[in-house]
């Protein structure tokens, strides 16, 4: 049950840097507010890989670029990546790409930051997009990122968006009260710098950065159908992997 960490507007296992014109409420020492030097459960990247990996296993998607153009009718999701992903709109802008299940992704993802394609909104959807990569780019802004998410990009809806490196947040948002995101690291930082309000929780292992932002707590108790993530669904499969084994020879005189 990893759900403590959801319960402040700012969670990380060391510190949160706000910097210029931010806005964060609840604020500093209220309840709900932002935290640095959590104690409470954190996860390993085994344990969150064990946790999304059988909704999205049985659907493997082999190209490196998405096109939202040609899912805008039918959405992604249950989806597995096994490599670099990079998801971007040809088509016309505004486009939707919906989210109907988990998106599983191993090496470094981008969303709406490259091909010089149109905007489009990704509707999370109640969902969760989990990136296995752990790349570490350092303090502060400048990458490299195990996820990016540009201003081509524009978020509605509730869901996760959690990857085990380092997470550039700079979409545009189109959230109500009524929503909430959790955006996670988990081995490294959190830089956020979006366009709009943010209603949820941003939490990294070793930092959270936010420049010129405006992030509001959400109970995240108040989304319909609940979330993907420990501690809000039941009894679920888990898969661990063996990676080596040895044979121990048992003698009996």
């Amino acid at each position: 049950d990893l759900t403590g960490i959801l319960d402040q507007v700012i969670t990380s296992l060391s510190d949160y840097v706000l910097q210029g014109p931010t806005t964060v409420e609840p604020a500093e020492g209220e309840e709900h507010g932002p935290v640095n030097n959590y104690v409470g459960d954190w996860p390993e990247a085994d344990d969150l890989s064990a946790w999304y990996w059988p909704d999205a296993k049985d659907d493997p998607y082999n190209s490196d670029t998405l096109d939202v153009k040609d899912y805008a009718a039918t959405g992604i999701g249950p989806l597995s990546r096994n490599g670099t992903l990079d998801i971007y709109n040809s088509g016309t802008k505004r486009l939707e790409l919906k989210l109907n299940g988990t998106v599983y992704i191993t090496g470094d993802t981008s969303i709406g930051t490259t091909h010089g394609g149109h905007t489009f909104n990704l509707n999370l959807n109640g969902n969760t997009i989990f990136v296995e990569s752990a790349t570490i780019g350092g303090t502060g802004p400048g990458g490299p990122y195990a996820l990016q998410i540009g201003t081509k990009c524009t978020v509605i809806g509730s869901g996760c968006i959690i990857a085990v490196g380092d997470i550039e947040f700079k979409p545009n948002l189109d959230c109500s009260e009524d929503d909430y995101i959790l955006v996670m690291s988990v081995e490294g930082q959190t830089y956020m710098q979006p366009n709009g309000d943010f209603y949820g929780t941003l939490a990294g292992e070793s930092e959270v950065y936010i420049q010129n932002g405006v992030a509001r707590w959400n109970d995240p108790y108040s989304v319909e159908g609940g979330l993907n993530f420990p501690g809000f669904t039941g009894d679920k499969s888990i898969y661990y992997s063996i990676e080596s084994w040895e044979v121990i020879p048992l003698w009996r005189e």
